[in-house]
Formats: C-alpha cells, sequence, structure tokens
C-alpha cells in the first residue's frame, strides 16, 4: 500500500478523554487507543509517544510490547493500515534512560533526539535523510510540539536544553513557560505530549486558550502556516502521551 492510500489514523493513550476521540473522529481520523506496557510507569505506560516511533510508512516499537497480546493488536493493526513495523531489542525498562528510547520527535529535515535514543530511530532517520539534533532532554517527544506548516516547520517548548540545540540548528522555536499541562500522578505535564500535528493542523488535547502562553503559542503556530485545533473547548490541555498520527 503507497503512503498516499494509507488511511488516516492517530495512535492515542487508551485514557483519552473522550470528547477528544470523538473529535478526531470527526476529522476523518481512525483513533487507535493504545494499552499500556507492563515495563513502563502507570502514568505513561500507553502514552503513544514512549512506545512509537513513526516515520514515513515505518513504525519503530519495541519487541516486548509488539509480541504482547495487547501491545500486538495495535502492532496488527498498523500492519493492516500499510505500516512496516520495526522491532527493537533494545534494553527496555521503567528507569530513565531506559524508557525514552522511542521518545525522539522530527521537524522538518530533523530528528531531535536525546543520546538515549534506539539505535532503530537513529538508523531510520538516517535512511530517510535526517540531521539529527542532540539535546539533554531525554523526555524529548513530550517536550515540543511539533507544527508543521504551509510556511515551514518548528516546534513549542519549555525545555531550555531543546529550545538552545533546536534554535542553534536553525530550527524555528517558540519557548514557552513550564505549566499549563495537566499530566495524572505528576505536579506538571508536557506540551508536545498534549498535542499531534497533521496536515497543517496542530490539535491540543483540551483547549489551547486554558494554556497561560495561548496568545504567543497560537501566533507562532500561525505565522508557519499551520491551524491550532482545540479538540475539547474549555478542558485543561492533557498530556496523553502525544496525539501520534500515523
Amino acid at each position: 500500500m503507497s503512503d498516499n492510500n494509507k488511511k488516516k489514523a492517530v495512535l492515542t493513550d487508551f485514557r483519552t478523554p473522550d470528547k477528544a476521540s470523538s473529535a478526531l473522529s470527526g476529522y476523518g481520523y481512525e483513533v487507535i487507543p493504545v494499552p499500556p506496557a507492563d515495563y513502563l510507569p502507570w502514568q505513561t505506560a500507553s502514552h503513544p509517544d514512549m512506545l512509537f516511533f513513526v516515520l514515513g510508512g515505518t513504525v519503530c516499537c519495541h519487541s516486548r510490547y509488539a509480541l504482547s497480546a495487547e501491545g500486538g493488536k495495535v502492532a496488527a493493526r498498523l500492519e493492516e493500515l500499510g505500516y512496516i513495523i520495526e522491532l527493537s531489542d533494545f534494553p527496555a525498562g521503567s528507569v530513565y534512560p531506559h524508557d525514552v528510547q522511542f521518545n525522539c520527535a522530527v521537524c522538518g529535515n530533523r530528528l531531535i533526539a536525546s543520546r538515549h535514543a534506539d539505535p532503530l530511530v537513529r538508523a531510520l532517520a538516517e535512511r530517510n535523510g535526517l540531521e539529527t539534533v542532540t539535546v539533554r532532554q531525554g523526555y524529548v517527544k513530550c517536550s515540543c510540539a511539533v507544527a508543521e506548516g504551509r510556511s515551514g516547520s518548528g516546534i513549542v517548548t519549555s525545555d531550555m536544553s531543546v529550545f538552545e540545540n533546536a534554535l542553534a540548528a536553525g530550527i524555528r522555536v517558540f519557548k514557552t513557560a513550564p505549566g499549563g499541562v495537566a499530566l495524572k500522578g505528576y505536579d506538571t505535564g508536557f506540551i508536545g505530549g498534549a498535542t499531534g500535528c497533521e496536515g497543517s493542523k496542530l490539535f491540543f488535547c483540551g483547549d489551547i486558550e486554558t494554556h497561560p502562553d495561548a496568545e504567543r503559542i497560537c501566533g507562532f503556530v500561525s505565522d508557519l502556516g499551520c491551524e491550532t485545533v482545540s479538540l475539547v473547548p474549555g478542558l485543561e490541555l492533557t498530556d496523553v502521551g502525544s496525539l501520534l498520527f500515523v
């Protein structure tokens, strides 16, 4: 199946608010709920950005998850949709840095990743001609709201390491203050984990207007030729481990 014929779908934490999932369905996406992995902390065990890395027609995933009963259903559905699944046996576990191997972001022609990124991810990025920007932050995708618009690409982040290194690499970056994002079990979540970009639309799980920096974030995203979409008006932004479009 060619990339152009793949059905539009999005991987979401199975705990994603029903209203957000319904809104995504209304935009024509098949919502694929992600069940938890038994080797990750419960707060992030079903976060797509902890379990998958997607680039083009390929999805990287850990063999321990893809070959499990529940994770295997997600992998099988992705294969039905025409995606190639590449499995890793790199050490994975609940303690950092063994939980961040797939937590990387792609912005334009660059991979933003920590040194703990899975070798599969780095190899896939290299095969696709991406330049790697290395940052100290291990939870890269969590930390980056990536916007791909008609006028270019850029990221919104509150992390200083991501901000400095991305800026030095020539990536357009807006640095926001930490906070404004809920994540059950933690004091705060990350803005990247509350978002997902597809088709020149940056979707927010919740309402971007609840964020203290809403006006400036929306202005930055708009300048990239990208539209901001709040999936649940009035709901505080919620870190669900990214809305991972495939």
